[in-house]
C-alpha cells in the first residue's frame, strides 16, 4: 500500500495565510515533518483539510481558519 506522501497527485500546495504556516510550522516541530502532509487532495481534486498527520494507526485531520477580530470601543462586549 502506498503513502500519501508517495502519490504527488494527492499532495497539495504549500500554507496560503499566516494562520496555516504557523500550524504547519507547529506541526513539523511537534510530529516530525515525514508525518505532516499540507492540504491533501481527495479524489475530485478538492482540499481535504490543511494539515494530516499519519502516525500509523492514528490519524490527526487539521482544518485551519483564519478569523480577524472586528474593531469595537469596547473589547469585551465582541
Amino acid at each position: 500500500m502506498k503513502r500519501i506522501s508517495e502519490r504527488g497527485s494527492y499532495l497539495g500546495t504549500g500554507p496560503v495565510n499566516r494562520a496555516e504556516q504557523f500550524v504547519l510550522s507547529v506541526c513539523q516541530r511537534a510530529f516530525l515533518s515525514l508525518w505532516c502532509h499540507r492540504n491533501p487532495k481527495g479524489k475530485g481534486g478538492k482540499e481535504l483539510c490543511d494539515i494530516l498527520v499519519i502516525c500509523d494507526p492514528r490519524v490527526i485531520v487539521i482544518s485551519v481558519k483564519e478569523v480577524l477580530l472586528k474593531g469595537a470601543e469596547d473589547s469585551t462586549v465582541d
